[in-house]
């Protein structure tokens, strides 16, 4: 994954929420500086947004904690609870973190396991596609199969 940010522009909310997600979940955990410019290619934002965004990782159903012995954050569990919240925002996070996690165990999905999944409709599952090609997760729809895989064995 490599998001390259516009010049002295902070990163978008749902890049860090996406990024943030993934690391914690394939990686073991997470921590403010190993997200940002500190490192080449960081992220851009302060400390007090990491904060509001594991607030908001919180409110869109993952279980995350603090760990003393590695001074991160950890899932406290993998899967994602389903949010009773109306906010579109955080019901939009909760959706793609399902879908990160039903594509990480099957490498695919269809549009109907996406609307009976979500009951949504196929013009949300584009939207939802594009948020996740912004961190570069490279996913391809074979029309022949009917289905979306994807091609990137690192995510």
């Amino acid at each position: 994954m490599d998001y390259k940010a516009k010049e002295n522009k902070t990163t978008p909310k749902i890049i860090r929420l996406l990024y943030m997600y993934i690391l914690s979940k394939n990686y073991g955990g997470i921590e403010y500086s190993s997200l940002t410019e500190e490192n080449e290619g960081g992220l851009k934002f302060s400390k007090k947004t990491f904060e509001k965004d594991l607030q908001c990782m919180r409110k869109a159903g993952v279980v995350i904690v603090y760990d003393k012995e590695y001074k991160n954050y950890r899932l406290g569990d993998k899967k994602i609870m389903e949010v009773t919240m109306q906010n579109p925002f955080i019901l939009k996070i909760n959706r793609l973190y399902r879908i990160i996690n039903y594509i990480q165990e099957t490498n695919k999905f269809t549009k109907e396991w996406y609307q009976n999944t979500f009951n949504l409709s196929t013009r949300t599952m584009a939207r939802d596609i594009k948020e996740l090609k912004q961190i570069n997760i490279a996913i391809t729809y074979y029309f022949d199969e009917g289905q979306y895989e994807i091609n990137d064995s690192s995510f």
